[in-house]
């Protein structure tokens, strides 16, 4: 069975792949790079989607994508 630890680095991995073809095709900006990536800390830390959601700015919808990735 895979870790919590171990979903959430594959996760990290996978998004930061993302990201770079994103990047490469001009989809993804550092702005929103960074704010995914502070909502991944927030919730690696036990926040909560509505906290998240509040800090970030971005949709309960995209963060619950987040956590169920």
């Amino acid at each position: 069975m895979i870790s919590d630890e171990e979903k959430q680095e594959l996760y990290t991995d996978g998004f930061a792949d993302g990201v770079k073809q994103g990047r490469a095709e001009g989809f993804v900006d550092g702005r929103a790079e960074g704010v995914v990536e502070v909502a991944l800390q927030l919730l690696s830390m036990g926040a909560t989607v509505d906290y998240v959601s509040k800090a970030t700015g971005l949709p309960e919808q995209e963060i619950q994508k987040l956590v169920n990735s």
